[in-house]
């Protein structure tokens, strides 16, 4: 797994509701409320443009192995 900053950029150069659908994928994959998800999308797109990828690689190597490749799966449809 590695995110770099043009991992990031193009993550996060998603139309809005590109992004959307990708935060709701990656929430799913973590078991977090839809709901919730979707009112947080502008949030979660702060965070990580606020955040470096080695906290990010850090973070999502922390999770049990499916929800990291889910999450990664996402990330790398963005490519």
């Amino acid at each position: 797994m590695e995110i770099n900053q043009e991992t990031i950029h193009q993550f996060l150069s998603l139309s809005d509701e590109e992004l959307k659908q990708a935060f709701a994928t990656i929430g799913a994959a973590l078991g977090l409320n839809e709901r919730l998800v979707a009112a947080n999308t502008a949030r979660f797109k702060r965070m990580i443009a606020n955040s470096n990828p080695k906290e990010l690689e850090r973070l999502i190597s922390s999770l049990d192995p499916a929800s990291a490749q889910a999450i990664m799966n996402t990330v790398n449809k963005s490519k």
